[in-house]
């Protein structure tokens, strides 16, 4: 449920201006570029109301609330691997802490 989503629950109001904004956004379709703040990463989001894209403008680093605990099991130069990666909201974040 969105109400216990931690990014929802840290900045509601945020979160309900931001995806009010992606609304507007996807209705005249226009991509856009996020800033995931945490790893410095750019995510690129494609103007589609459904999906990832969504998920990543309105939350942003608080989109997958298991990313901030990888950095307690990879670690620079390991070897990771992304099966199923569709978007890179993982491989991203991944990238990063391999180096």
């Amino acid at each position: 449920m969105t109400r216990q989503h931690p990014g929802f629950a840290e900045a509601p109001a945020r979160f309900f201006a931001r995806l009010l904004a992606w609304r507007l956004l996807t209705a005249a379709g226009r991509d856009t570029v996020v800033t995931f703040e945490r790893y410095g990463m750019r995510f690129y989001c494609p103007a589609e109301w459904r999906g990832m894209s969504k998920l990543a403008y309105t939350l942003r680093d608080h989109g997958e609330p298991e990313l901030p605990h990888l950095a307690r099991f990879v670690h620079p130069g390991d070897l990771v691997v992304d099966v199923g990666a569709h978007y890179g909201s993982y491989t991203l974040p991944l990238s990063s802490l391999v180096g």
